[in-house]
């Protein structure tokens, strides 16, 4: 289901969704007391990002347009297992095997400056053979 609007109440209160299923081409009202909107990230709205091509801020996008206040916006998930220039993930199987972190200067880092971390809140760079 894609949400393509939102009713709301006399108040002003979103109680309800109109929906659209991406299957059949269906138009769905869901009427509900309460509303939730949970909506993936917008992760695609920079050149480089480990994001999912379907993250471009739509579900955000929705929700300021309906007056939603929205905050903590700058919070976006960048994965450090990536594959420089290319956009897309190492497997988290990868470390998984025996796989680990290094900065560009081919040094393994991740004990040194985060100790209890695993890998993440990171900035890592993946040292290519050559």
């Amino acid at each position: 289901m894609v949400c393509a609007g939102s009713g709301e109440n006399a108040d002003g209160a979103v109680v309800g969704c109109t929906a659209l299923c991406i299957e059949t081409g269906e138009v769905v009202y869901f009427k509900a007391r309460a509303t939730v909107l949970a909506t993936g990230g917008a992760g695609r709205i920079y050149q480089s990002t480990t994001n999912a091509h379907i993250n471009t801020g739509d579900g955000v996008g929705m929700a300021i347009r309906a007056g939603v206040p929205v905050q903590d916006m700058e919070m976006w998930q960048f994965h450090p297992t990536g594959i420089a220039g290319a956009g897309v993930l190492v497997t988290e199987g990868c470390r998984g095997e025996g796989g680990y972190l290094l900065n560009k200067h081919g040094e393994r880092f991740m004990e040194r400056y985060a100790p209890n971390a695993k890998d993440r809140r990171v900035v890592t760079w993946w040292r290519v053979p050559s």
